[in-house]
């Protein structure tokens, strides 16, 4: 994205590849720290784990 505005100028706001590629960059990128997110709340928790009982 980066060489594409750097090469392209200001004329990349208007380039309807480079802004489907933001958007996508945006929309998966998102995604992706959800999935991370997830994962550490799942992984914290230990829902798979049986509390043990006390005696």
């Amino acid at each position: 994205m980066m060489k594409i505005s750097g090469k392209i100028g200001i004329a990349s706001l208007t380039d309807q590849a480079y802004l489907y590629n933001q958007q996508m960059n945006l929309m998966f990128g998102t995604s992706q720290v959800m999935v991370l997110m997830i994962m550490v709340f799942v992984s914290t928790l230990k829902l798979w784990k049986s509390k043990k009982q006390a005696h």
